[in-house]
């Protein structure tokens, strides 16, 4: 029908009973009173004719339109069943609920159709059938809608907990038996709905903490639901689980969450002393409880507790003493982030009687817990020295490394022992000393100046490099000395820390020594003699490749001084050695003779003899020929091989 002339009168429309022309007016745009009176008319006159376009309103942007549709289908009653269930399905969150109200307006609820829609494939009917089931209130529908709660749609749940709740009491004993299902969604669903029962709830639910029977599970969640409701009897039983030493931490939890819903000022004891529950989901329920209670933190342990249970560690600070056994016992928390943060906030407070644990957590498996420790053992200082010194001694090296970082903090007491762990037999510990006795400063610079004299050569290494970082002058003469060390790393070390220093090498010993260690053996040919003594000893060195360079040098410097050394190369275990030392004396010529006549005539050693042949060769002093000559008859072939070629270079 189409309203050619206007507004349609729906007052004539009920006179005839015109139940089509009603129907349209159902759709008139214009006017949101013409589809209110429509639909109220229709319910009155109860046509089947009117489910679909009535069950079409439910949509109506207008919420008195949806409502007088859903009383109208309400009125139909039976031949509005299947429409409205399919309604149930309607994607528009107000039709949905519409078409639940219009199954609560039937007279007699048609709860079986409904329980069956619980199971429909279609989730938005889950959500409707749910809601529908717990506005009519029927006791038949509290087993379906237990169901409904595992289903997998937290919408579909929170709709069946919400129906549940309106059911109301006869759901009481049926929703308690689903506390203790193993399922989180199906036993936080159940207690939703038990804290929107309310009243007639607390005593079953005071009973499930009561009674041993009862598990974990169902009593964490029984405490939650008390919570929901929010009544004072419940205070004392959920006192007892917050406090009990046999509860599980998911029971403690909820309970110091229920007794902050419920606001009883008895539960205020109790919940302090859950600040220093093992638990810190159990400290954090508590505290954020207190904060419910209007509990205001003081100075003093429970003070403490309060600010590590929330994390706000600075607020421990102006504590000060009274914190330092609450964060002590933080040091053993199973959150590595509370125990560093714990380790932290004891550095700051300064107390000696965190020594002890803090030395205890250097063993931390975790590196920042055991970097804060150290670090706070280094603010306490003098009083963490001794147990320090001992933890130097521990087996486990990333002990050691933690004891090492923090006594260098801590400053001069600290030097001896740090001085001793330069020997350390782990790597990182003797670089950790060394950069700790860096750190200290002046104070490490005369005991460090002698372990450059130390028997390890680790120790006297590591001194060398502190020294150098540390950049004290009176260290300038003893690194001088130490480029003439045995060990090659020493003698690098020394030369590292004499460049930070700013020492610049002159034409002398120490110079040639400095350009030695540094491996830039060119610069010693402008040296010349003062040189000698460094290279000599660096011909005995383990490294055959500073041998090999220091004899190649000392041929181009020459002088008498060096042969002797340069004979004893010539039977060096490296092959190259030998032949550099013989080409150095070859160079060298003259002062080199007789001690090489020696050596072709008396050594037992048939490399020495071979190589002494070939240097007399390239120097070809005269003096020479006769004991070439006698070479010839050397019992070995290649002695007498050089021998030859030698005298091949005489002319014979």
């Amino acid at each position: 029908m189409v309203f050619e002339f206007g507004t349609p009168n729906v007052k004539k429309m009920r006179e005839k009973r015109d139940v089509k022309g009603l129907i349209k007016a159902l759709g008139y745009k214009r006017e949101s009173d013409v589809r209110i009176n429509a639909a109220s008319v229709l319910g009155e006159i109860c046509d089947p004719r009117a489910v679909k376009p009535l069950i079409k309103a439910l949509n109506d942007a207008d919420s008195d339109v949806r409502r007088n549709a859903a009383e109208a289908l309400g009125t139909i009653g039976e031949p509005a069943v299947k429409p409205l269930i399919k309604a149930l399905g309607d994607t528009d969150e107000h039709g949905r609920r519409a078409a639940a109200e219009a199954f609560v307006n039937i007279g007699e609820p048609p709860v079986e159709p409904l329980i069956k829609a619980r199971n429909d494939s279609d989730l938005n009917v889950r959500r409707g059938a749910a809601d529908a089931l717990g506005r009519i209130g029927d006791s038949r529908a509290v087993a379906p809608l237990i169901r409904v709660l595992n289903d997998s749609d937290l919408n579909v749940r929170n709709n069946a907990a919400d129906a549940l709740s309106r059911i109301g009491e006869p759901a009481v004993e049926p929703l308690i038996k689903v506390l203790g299902d193993t399922r989180e969604h199906v036993r936080r669903a159940a207690a939703e709905a038990l804290g929107r029962i309310g009243e007639p709830a607390v005593k079953p639910l005071i009973r499930v903490l009561n009674d041993s029977d009862w598990g974990p599970r169902e009593s964490a969640a029984a405490a939650e639901a008390l919570g929901r409701i929010g009544d004072s009897r419940a205070v004392e039983p959920l006192i007892r689980v917050l406090n009990d030493a046999d509860s599980h931490v998911h029971e403690s939890a909820a309970a110091a969450e229920a007794l902050g819903r419920i606001g009883d000022s008895r539960a205020v004891a109790p919940l302090i002393r859950a600040l220093n529950d093992a638990d810190s989901d159990v400290r954090r329920n508590a505290a954020e409880a207190l904060d419910t209670l209007g509990w205001s933190p003081g100075k003093d342990e429970a003070a403490a507790a309060y600010w590590i249970a929330k994390g706000q560690w600075g607020n421990c600070d102006p504590i000060g003493e009274p914190a330092v056994k609450p964060l002590i016992k933080a040091l053993n928390d199973a959150d590595s982030d509370v125990r560093s943060n714990a380790a932290e906030a004891l550095g700051r407070i300064g107390d000696s009687r965190a020594v002890a644990p803090l030395i205890k957590v250097l063993n931390d498996a975790d590196s920042d817990v055991r970097s804060n420790a150290a670090d706070a053992l280094s603010r306490i200082g003098e009083p963490a020295v001794k147990p320090l010194i001992k933890a130097l001694g521990d087996t486990r090296e990333h002990v050691r490394r933690a004891a090492a970082d923090a006594l260098g903090r801590i400053g001069e007491p600290a030097v001896k022992p740090l001085i001793k762990a330069l020997n350390d037999a782990d790597l990182n510990v003797r670089a950790r000393a060394a950069d700790a006795l860096s750190r200290i400063g002046e104070p490490a610079v005369a005991p460090l100046i002698k372990a450059l004299n130390d028997a390890d050569s680790d120790v006297r290494s590591n001194a060398a490099d502190a020294l150098g970082t540390i950049g004290d002058s009176r260290a300038a003469e003893p690194l001088e000395k130490a480029l003439n060390d045995a060990d090659s790393r020493v003698r690098k070390s020394a030369a590292k820390s004499l460049d930070t220093l700013g020492w610049t090498p002159g034409r002398d010993e120490a110079a040639a020594a400095y350009w030695i260690a540094k491996g830039q053996w060119d610069k010693c040919d402008p040296i010349g003699e003062p040189a000698v003594a460094p290279l000599i000893r660096a011909l005995n060195d383990a490294d055959s490749d500073v041998r090999s360079n220091a004899a190649d040098v000392l041929g181009k410097i020459g002088g008498f001084r060096a042969v002797r050394t340069l004979i004893r190369a010539l039977n060096d275990a490296d092959l190259n050695v030998c032949r550099r030392a013989a080409d150095a004396l070859g160079r060298i010529g003259e002062p080199a003779v007789e001690p090489l006549i020696k050596a072709l005539n008396d050594s037992d050693i048939q490399r020495v003899r071979v190589n002494a042949a070939d240097a007399l060769a390239t120097i070809g002093d005269n003096r020479a020929v006769e004991p070439l000559e006698r070479a010839l008859n050397d019992a070995d072939s290649d002695v007498r091989k050089s021998a030859a070629t030698a005298l091949r270079k005489f002319g014979r």
